[in-house]
This record gives C-alpha cells, sequence and structure tokens, in this order.
C-alpha cells in the first residue's frame, strides 16, 4: 500500500504479488512451499483447493509480477495500471482469512437465534 500511495506502481504491483503468493503458499503441494509462484499454481491446479476463477486471477497476478520485477524496457505507470493486481490480493486474502470467521460468526448467531426460546403468549 505505501509503494502504490508513493507513486511506486511497479513496486506497489510486486508487492500486491508477494501477498498473494504468501497467501497462497500454506495450500500448495509441500515440495512446492519454497517453489516460484508459478510452481505453486501448477499445484493449486493439481489439488484444485481454489474454485477456477480465483487460479486464473492467481494466474494474472503472477504476470503482472512478473512484469513488474523483470521488464526491462518499461513499467508499470499509474495506479489504475496496477489496480487489477491490488483488488485481487485483497479479494484473496478476504477469502482466506476473514471470511471464515465471517462464517463462523454468521453461523454461530444463527446457532443463537435457532435454538432460543419462544416468547410465552400472553
Amino acid at each position: 500500500e505505501r509503494c502504490l500511495v508513493a507513486g511506486s506502481w511497479s513496486l506497489a504491483a510486486t508487492g500486491y504479488g508477494k501477498a498473494i503468493e504468501r497467501g497462497i503458499s500454506p495450500h500448495v503441494d509441500a515440495k512446492y512451499q519454497n517453489g516460484t509462484i508459478g510452481q505453486q499454481l501448477g499445484s493449486l491446479v493439481k489439488t484444485e483447493a481454489f474454485p477456477k476463477p480465483m487460479l486464473d486471477w492467481i494466474d494474472v497476478a503472477k504476470e503482472y509480477r512478473n512484469f513488474s520485477t523483470h521488464d526491462k524496457l518499461q513499467d508499470f505507470n499509474s495506479a489504475q495500471e496496477v489496480e487489477p493486481t491490488l483488488l485481487f490480493a485483497h479479494t484473496l486474502l478476504t477469502y482466506l482469512y476473514t471470511l471464515p470467521h465471517e462464517v463462523d460468526e454468521a453461523r454461530s448467531l444463527l446457532e443463537e437465534w435457532q435454538t432460543k426460546p419462544e416468547p410465552e403468549a400472553e
């Protein structure tokens, strides 16, 4: 986020790619834990650990990261150019870390509601 605010667009894309890589790493086969994001993505595809649209987005984010890290002739030049990888990083991290907690909380509230005694009729 700091890189995005500072206008370091390529560094922001690299950082979002790293966040995505760290998010998916616990879900890949053990032999790919320290592999490249491409190898980790291959492991996720084989195990079907994520829905296909998410796997496609991980692949796109990998390409953004590769471009921002390795292209020698050009860089990202605006926040709009890196926005897709920013949005996906936020979506993936929400899916992995926030959504499970929210599901548990919603289930708890539903169970509480379902087991609540009915008010007595007057």
